[in-house]
């Protein structure tokens, strides 16, 4: 096994993400015209189409986010279940705490995301200000291009590139990775928020930043209070599939647009009602880790909760 700084670990990590990334779109780039072609499908009217870009979005949750931790384990000499915490979890109430908890916090999470998007910087900001509102209005429009499928084949692709994918690359990378050096070299709430905060920018959508810094603080809670990776993969994953199977009922039946904007307007009441829940729910799953916090980034592969 190779021992490097923390630092160097760091470096490492983001190298193989530029790399990988790079390598895997120019691929995509040069051979999905070509699968094209064998499919009948003009090279001009597949560049730029739905498919062409969710095949990229494919291959860039894949390259930029799930390989990189996996090459960092490799290239360490380590196992990559041991580096990224593959440690089953027993206890059946935990995960269904964890599922009920991202249930009830969508009011919440909706509301929060209404408040952040009210936000305006200030007036000497208002060139950064613009181009955000554009960038945020491209990646509205582009996820409801994605989310507007009217087939079961089309919501079974989402679910895989918009909730699988991204809740097993995500985690693998920012909690399983970036969160574990964070803790070798400072107090673990501060790994976890420093961590989330780099989570939410990354996706530079700055209207939503708020919303997605917390869920990304609860998600490495949860890897701290269960010891293992899969219970914030979980969570993220239902997150995810909410907002897919909530675009896919949108697209196919009318009068439901209220389901978009629970927990805000005329709904806000229910925010209230799901932050309690929430609360009272994240709480008992606290409680639940006792014992296992120093397990958090140990080698055992089962954990006992």
């Amino acid at each position: 096994m190779r021992t490097y700084k923390v630092g160097i670990q760091g470096l490492l990590l983001i190298v193989f993400s530029l790399l990988l990334t790079v390598t895997g779109e120019l691929l995509w780039v040069w051979i999905s015209p070509l699968i094209a072609a064998t499919m009948g499908i003009p090279v001009v009217s597949w560049t730029g189409s739905l498919n062409y870009l969710k095949g990229l979005q494919l291959v860039s949750s894949v390259t930029m986010f799930l390989l990189p931790p996996v090459l960092l384990a490799w290239f360490l000499g380590q196992k990559t279940s041991s580096m990224l915490q593959f440690h089953r979890v027993k206890s059946v109430t935990f995960w269904l705490l964890v599922i009920v908890s991202m249930l009830v916090a969508q009011p919440f999470i909706n509301w929060l995301g209404d408040w952040n998007s009210r936000l305006s910087l200030p007036a000497w900001l208002s060139g950064v200000e613009h181009w955000m509102k554009i960038m945020e209005q491209q990646n509205e429009t582009l996820v409801n291009r994605f989310l507007a499928v009217h087939s079961m084949q089309g919501l079974f692709f989402n679910v895989l590139l918009i909730a699988v994918i991204p809740a097993f690359a995500e985690e693998f990378f920012f909690r399983g990775a970036v969160q574990r050096l964070f803790a070798k070299k400072m107090n673990i709430h501060l790994a976890v928020w420093v961590t989330a905060f780099i989570f939410s920018a990354v996706h530079v959508e700055f209207y939503g930043f708020v919303p997605r810094m917390l869920l990304g603080a609860y998600l490495g809670y949860l890897l701290v209070w269960s010891g293992s990776i899969w219970m914030p993969i979980l969570a993220h994953f239902v997150n995810n599939f909410l907002g897919v199977l909530i675009g896919y009922w949108l697209a196919n039946h009318s009068g439901y647009s209220y389901l978009d904007h629970i927990g805000v307007g005329h709904f806000a009441w229910l925010s209230v009602v799901g932050v309690l829940l929430f609360v009272t729910l994240m709480w008992l799953t606290a409680n639940q880790s006792k014992g296992t916090m120093s397990k958090c980034f140990s080698n055992d592969e089962t954990i006992d909760l």
